[in-house]
């Protein structure tokens, strides 16, 4: 997550969500088809827009960029075939293929932009970021000489000026915390691993837990250490946590769940008009088919992982717990074209093995399918039911002839419904608007050596460190001057929540994404109630 804006990982404002993380849901086959060199034929409606394109440049009243309007016409060709079939420039392709890979190139730091400044908020573990000595709370002045601060720079563009070929240096002008000498500091980029399992370990003494936040070329490898590991440790049993996780690559989902079943245990099936129907079965040398199995699942998990969730459903493997998943049953494959951009092609569906496709609609247009999926989560925060707004009745059996249904997303067999809790209300406003993140932000960025040197190893901090009642006095005040009133009752109930959320923020700017959730799992209360039936 390095060279990056932060990740916030409470509860969130359903729209933003939306917005930002579920429409990326894709789901990748293997790329093929490129479209490199040399010009096709054409004919048909491939004359037409040639046709089209031409008539634009040499008839148009203004002056066009051609580019921009062949970009245009790509984008609306893409949008009219289906919610995920997409163009990508050159550009937008490479920042996602780190995704992809696992892996960038940069520096390690993750960033933060307010008030028109642009600080350090960590830097990873071993990173050049952390060896070149930056630290939380960091103000970057300028990049190669170039201001971008106080010059109104969006931190994408900041980004972009930092990251670069590894082996090539980068001059950073810096100020530390509460100083005001600038500081030139050369940094040297390096391969950055971005890991897809966020957090890993064991929440009680056989009950291991694996949180896993996409699906890239790298997830298999660190899911299958992860959960070698916690056997090591004792696990019988795992929760496999793919909340907001919106999918990614379909080869990494099939290796995952191949661990868990049986040989000849079918995994997923796909089929498009231009391609066969694919069966793809276990194979039997899954390492982890003894142990007892939990999948959570929330609105925002999507395509990849509704394929592990609904093999291990459909074939009766383990329990499904949380909310409705988004409900992406489209594959894309990706088209190369020779000046580094691609399309984004959906090329077929896949299927669970019951034969359910959990794609929901999207005949009325793209706007609708993401407007009809908003109102689905909040007619479904108000229900009891897992199957509010079920869009295919028809009727799915599994191996031992459960009923499970299909358009629209995998339903949990275990529900984990939406808190209604009325108190909650203002520790939710503390986390949406920042007022938590800033405060753990601020302590950090004022005392970050001081903090290292009591708490070395982020165990040390995990199991030691305790949240001063200034700084929840600080929490309070700053919350009531953004308009946010103190609430006696909410705090009295929620006061250990406000007190570990703060915690963990401090402990994810001093050590990383792990000991966020290494504190956070204690008042993660949809995974505290899983807990509970597991066994």
């Amino acid at each position: 997550m390095g060279d990056s804006t932060d990740k916030y990982y409470s509860l969130r404002v359903v729209l933003l969500a939306l917005l930002l993380g579920v429409a990326m849901g894709l789901l990748f086959a293997p790329r093929s088809g490129l479209l490199r060199g040399g010009a096709r034929q054409v004919d048909g409606w491939d004359a037409k827009l040639h046709s089209a394109m031409g008539l634009v440049e040499d008839e148009y009243v203004d002056k066009l960029n051609a580019d921009s309007v062949s970009t245009l016409m790509m984008d609306a060709i893409m949008k009219s075939l289906d919610p995920h079939s997409r163009y990508i420039s050159a550009e937008d392709l490479q920042r996602e293929m780190s995704d992809i890979r696992g892996n960038f190139e940069g520096i390690g730091a993750t960033l933060r932009s307010d008030a028109d400044t642009v600080y350090v908020s960590q830097t990873l573990p071993g990173s050049p970021a952390r060896r070149a000595g930056l630290r939380t709370g960091d103000r970057i002045i300028c990049v190669d000489g170039e201001p971008v601060s106080g010059v109104k720079m969006p931190i994408e563009d900041v980004i972009k000026r930092i990251r670069g070929p590894h082996g090539v240096n980068v001059s950073l002008g810096i100020i530390h915390y509460a100083d005001s000498v600038l500081e030139q500091m050369v940094v040297g980029r390096d391969v950055i691993p971005t890991n897809s399992v966020s957090y890993s370990g064991m929440l009680k003494d056989t009950i291991g837990y694996v949180r896993l936040t996409r699906f890239s070329e790298t997830s298999y490898d660190e899911v299958f250490s992860a959960m070698t590991h916690l056997r090591g440790q004792g696990m019988r049993a795992l929760i496999l946590d793919l909340r907001d996780n919106g999918g990614g690559l379909l080869d990494a989902a099939i290796r995952i769940a191949n661990e868990f079943l049986s040989r000849g245990d079918l995994i997923v099936y796909t089929q498009g008009e231009h391609q066969r129907r694919k069966d793809v079965k276990a194979d039997g040398r899954g390492r982890f088919q003894d142990i007892s199995l939990t999948v959570m699942l929330d609105e925002f998990s999507a395509s990849a992982s509704e394929v592990v969730s609904g093999a291990i459903q459909d074939n009766d493997r383990g329990l499904i717990a949380g909310r409705r998943s988004f409900g992406k049953g489209l594959v894309q494959r990706q088209f190369d074209f020779s000046d580094g951009s691609a399309v984004w092609l959906t090329v077929a569906r896949y299927y669970t093995p019951s034969g359910r496709c959990i794609q929901r609609p999207y005949d009325k247009g793209t706007d609708e399918y993401y407007s009809e999926f908003l109102q689905q989560v909040l007619s479904e925060a108000s229900a009891d039911s897992t199957l509010v707004n079920l869009t295919d009745s028809t009727r799915y059996y599994t191996v031992q002839g459960r009923v499970v249904y299909g358009g629209g997303g995998i339903y949990p067999d275990y529900l984990l419904p939406y808190h209604r809790d009325s108190l909650i209300a203002y520790y939710n406003q503390l986390v949406n608007r920042r007022i938590l993140d800033r405060v753990a932000f601020e302590k950090v960025a004022r005392e970050s050596q001081l903090l290292i040197d009591q708490y070395p190893e982020e165990k040390s901090f995990v199991s030691r460190f305790q949240v001063s009642e200034s700084m929840r006095e600080s929490v309070i005040s700053s919350g009531r001057k953004a308009g946010i009133e103190p609430d006696s009752e909410a705090l009295a109930k929620y006061g250990r929540h406000i007190d570990t959320l703060l915690k963990a923020y401090m402990a994810e700017y001093l050590y990383g994404f792990e000991a966020f959730y290494a504190v956070y799992t204690t008042i993660d209360v949809d995974l505290q109630s899983v807990l509970e039936i597991v066994h």
